[in-house]
């Protein structure tokens, strides 16, 4: 496990890198830095829990720096608000007898993306394909248990345990990112992006009996507005 000094340490490196990547840009081709407004939502799930499907709705937002690498290949570094979790579908919690947890993350996430742009008419490029990674920050936790009466006492399945170990929750983690944007206008795109958990946020002990590892996945959209 990295101390959370070196983790801070190492962002804002990151952060230098891509400052620096930008800057560079900028000196060799004109008017090669922008600034982009993503507003939009996630829809997430958690490997290792026992529901299925990107149920959880969550919002996106923040702000990008966009530096043209060339004619058609882009570097952009964000810094985005996002809210990920999990819960259960109808199906789901009937199965479990109405006993589930329904799971809220939030997070500072910063990506780092390289953009390739093609189809290109008039006088701007109508598409990209992005693929990148991102490095974030858990800002808090919120997780909702909600059980049943069995037998005159409250049933709780092991996965639910989780409520408990919430203090266990990973502060940083990784995920790798593809996606792609549609313009409809040089400044209005329609992004789309799938984010892969690379880290876990949380990893059982010995004592964890019927817990998992848990990481995140998650599918992020929504407009984009390009400040020229």
């Amino acid at each position: 496990m990295w101390s959370k000094r070196i983790k801070t340490h190492y962002l804002l490196g990151l952060f230098g890198f891509a400052i620096l990547v930008g800057d560079l840009s900028a000196q060799k081709t004109s008017g090669a830095f922008q600034v982009a407004l993503p507003l939009g939502a996630t829809l997430a799930q958690v490997e290792g829990d026992p529901y299925s499907g990107l149920r959880k709705w969550g919002l996106s937002t923040g702000i990008e720096g966009v530096a043209q690498l060339s004619d058609t290949k882009q570097l952009s570094l964000g810094i985005l608000f996002q809210q990920l979790g999990a819960a259960p579908g109808i199906t789901e919690r009937k199965q479990d007898e109405q006993n589930y947890i329904d799971m809220r993350l939030s997070y500072i996430d910063i990506p780092i993306t390289f953009h390739w742009q093609f189809q290109g008419q008039d006088n701007y490029y109508k598409m990209d394909a992005q693929l990148g990674f991102s490095f974030a920050r858990q800002l808090s936790s919120r997780i909702v248990r909600t059980q049943t009466l069995s037998g005159g006492g409250q049933e709780v399945l092991p996965y639910q345990e989780i409520v408990d170990r919430q203090e266990a929750f990973e502060d940083f983690v990784w995920s790798g990112i593809v996606g792609a944007s549609y313009y409809f206008h040089p400044q209005v795109a329609l992004r789309v992006r799938y984010h892969h958990g690379l880290s876990a946020f949380f990893q059982p002990v010995e004592q964890d009996v019927g817990l998992e590892t848990l990481s995140h996945r998650f599918l992020s959209m929504g407009l984009r507005y390009i400040i020229l």
